[in-house]
């Protein structure tokens, strides 16, 4: 689950490709762990601080808004603080800049995205229908693994439910280690929800975080956005928070 101090989403850049270090917001330290999120996070960290992790690529799925990104470029800064060259890839800017790209350009890209020591793909499954970009990843992915060098990809399905997407390359999705990013129960809500008070300076008590569980969605986005809102009221009111003080801004 991504940390409090950033908005998950994509990197401040309108390019396709960014390169490292990003915003210093994006660490594994500002990422908030939760039961569905442990595994995901345990696999990034070993991936970078471990040369001797017995995978060589990670796949992280999750529903939107699970914190895929934060983690993607929570990995990037890792690694590029420890010296290693670090590409990150928004997939479907990849896609729409192939699609009105010269053939050769997209092989050129194609070199281009190998020759770093990590790779981050972001989104991979907006290239279902896009047979171009298909097989240029799958080049990409072949001389990748063949240097030694590491790739990370993430997605909102798993790599077996891809639709629109040729076997041989769902098949290297399944290569090495595949993680996902659980949706959150409400014990685990009710963590995030507190750490990002916290952050904030709010008491969340019991009482109002049940309230708040029970009737905000699950996601990172939502919980934040709410948090922001009730902290900007207790702010102006100069009042501690309470339900009421909730309701009104809420409009529950």
């Amino acid at each position: 689950m991504a940390g409090s101090s950033s908005t998950p989403g994509k990197p401040e850049s309108s390019q396709f490709l960014f390169r490292f270090p990003a915003q210093a917001v994006y660490s594994f330290e500002s990422f908030i762990e939760t039961p569905p999120s442990s595994f995901a996070l345990s696999a990034a960290r070993d991936l970078i601080d471990n040369p001797e992790a017995p995978f060589q690529s990670l796949f992280i799925f999750g529903r939107r808004g699970a914190g895929k990104t934060h983690l993607l470029m929570a990995m990037g800064n890792e690694a590029s603080n420890n010296g290693q060259d670090t590409l990150y890839i928004s997939c479907k800017e990849w896609v729409e800049k192939l699609n009105s790209a010269a053939p050769e350009q997209g092989l050129e890209w194609a070199s281009e995205v190998s020759r770093h020591q990590l790779l981050l793909m972001d989104d991979v499954d907006t290239l279902a229908g896009a047979p171009q970009a298909q097989e240029i990843l799958y080049q990409v992915y072949n001389t990748i693994r063949e240097n030694g060098d590491r790739l990370v990809l993430t997605s909102q399905v798993a790599p077996g439910q891809f639709q629109e997407t040729e076997s041989y390359l769902t098949s290297r999705f399944q290569w090495g280690l595949t993680a996902e990013i659980g949706p959150l129960d409400e014990k685990s809500q009710a963590s995030v929800l507190a750490k990002l008070g916290r952050d904030r300076g709010l008491e969340l008590t019991e009482r109002v975080l049940h309230f708040l569980v029970q009737r905000l969605p699950r996601d990172y986005p939502s919980l934040k956005n709410a948090i922001e809102k009730i902290n900007i009221e207790s702010l102006r009111q100069k009042k501690k928070v309470s339900l009421p003080l909730i309701k009104s801004v809420l409009d529950f």
